[in-house]
């Protein structure tokens, strides 16, 4: 009985993260990519445009920067008792405006091909990120 608790919990849980993406990526047609990264930078789950910025980045190279924004958010961590929780982290490079919420089990990614964010769109996604980790 024990187990078939465990795996409702696990689906209920992979549903509300793909739920999450699915609204996430419909935002905006800026939004090029939606990722789901566990605390050591791998990949839980991800949706990109076929056309998008990160298309022509190999498997090894979309992996690196992966684990470089699971890099950041632990370096973040070291400051929490000085400086509060790390809600979001903004990367604005020439070509894309990435964005990194902090949740207790993930990270998630979001990156605009637009490298200059409307503040409606950036506190639209504050809000879905909000409300997905007060449901959780």
């Amino acid at each position: 009985m024990q187990h078939n608790v465990m795996t409702t919990e696990i689906l209920e849980r992979e549903t509300q993260l793909d739920d999450l993406l699915q609204e996430i990526y419909h935002v905006d047609k800026q939004i090029d990519l939606v990722a789901i990264l566990n605390e050591r930078g791998k990949l839980v789950d991800m949706i990109s445009r076929d056309d998008g910025i990160t298309k022509d980045l190999s498997s090894q190279k979309k992996e690196m920067l992966f684990m470089g924004f699971a890099l950041q958010a632990s370096m973040n961590k070291d400051y929490d008792d000085e400086f509060g929780r790390t809600s979001v982290s903004i990367l604005k490079r020439d070509r894309i405006y990435a964005f990194l919420f902090h949740t207790d089990k993930n990270q998630i990614i979001v990156v605009l091909t637009n490298p200059s964010v409307n503040p409606i769109l950036q506190e639209k996604l504050i809000m879905i990120i909000s409300h997905y980790k007060q449901n959780t």
